[in-house]
């Protein structure tokens, strides 16, 4: 891939949009991070009150509200997420700006195959998570005398696993990557087709979005803060995504046939 291409293309692109770019790409993250802060607020504020603080404490209440709150939240930047990945696809000239989401119906689509995507990012998050703590039990234990051979045997090879796992969970989504896009490209398409499609799209090519990706993070700890930066990556990685969608409509015939 010729990198130094993708990358002018899309800042000749960006030239008169940039800081309508830079708020889209703002966008995400800040609600990300309000999506975070609120519940601790919430917490905080029960915590004052003083007549509520088992609900912090573990409380199932406190553990339903933290489902509920999720679920509510995934819902409402669902049609953030498609708008920014719209924006940037017209400001590069690959897509038209277009409502996401026309009706009810295909919004609930949209819901049912991000969701489905957001649970195999979880899945395959559970082993990292377990590893981690088992490796941290491990060598915990190895402190003390008794058995501290086999206690930090279990503990090199928890942690080997928690790498391998890793990887496992980094591969998963960039394989994945290519959903949200992929979900209005073809609109057709069931879920498991859809998220079938996006694997296919990234298969050989994780080294060409870790790439783009990568080659960010020197300008990001010498020249500018990533919050600056991340205009011209969203824009980078459209293009690299929407390139792919193009070359395996030409390999294939239609990538999304109807």
């Amino acid at each position: 891939m010729d990198y130094r291409s993708l990358h002018h293309f899309s800042r000749q692109s960006l030239k008169g949009h940039y800081f309508r770019a830079l708020r889209a790409a703002w966008t995400l993250p800040f609600l990300r991070l309000l999506y975070r802060l609120l519940p601790v607020g919430f917490g905080w504020l029960l915590l004052i009150r003083g007549d509520l603080t088992d609900l912090w404490d573990g409380g199932w209440l406190w553990i339903a509200y933290l489902m509920l709150w999720g679920l509510f939240w995934e819902g409402l930047m669902l049609p953030v997420r498609c708008a920014v990945w719209k924006h940037f696809g017209a400001w590069l000239g690959l897509t038209r700006m277009q409502t996401c989401f026309r009706t009810a119906q295909e919004y609930a689509r949209a819901a049912w195959i991000l969701g489905l995507a957001g649970l195999l990012h979880l899945l395959a998050a559970l082993p990292v998570t377990a590893a981690g703590f088992m490796a941290l039990w491990l060598l915990r234990e190895s402190t003390f005398l008794a058995h501290a051979g086999w206690h930090l045997f279990g503990a090199v090879q928890a942690i080997t696993v928690l790498f391998w796992s890793v990887l496992f969970a980094l591969r998963m989504r960039v394989s994945l990557s290519a959903v949200p896009l992929l979900c209005t490209e073809c609109p057709q398409d069931g879920a498991f087709s859809v998220i079938r499609r996006s694997m296919r799209l990234l298969d050989g090519h994780h080294f060409d979005y870790w790439s783009i990706v990568l080659c960010y993070l020197p300008a990001m700890v010498l020249i500018l803060p990533m919050p600056f930066l991340l205009p011209r990556l969203y824009a980078d990685l459209t293009l690299f995504l929407q390139l792919r969608i193009r070359e395996m409509s030409d390999q294939g015939g239609s990538l999304c046939p109807t």
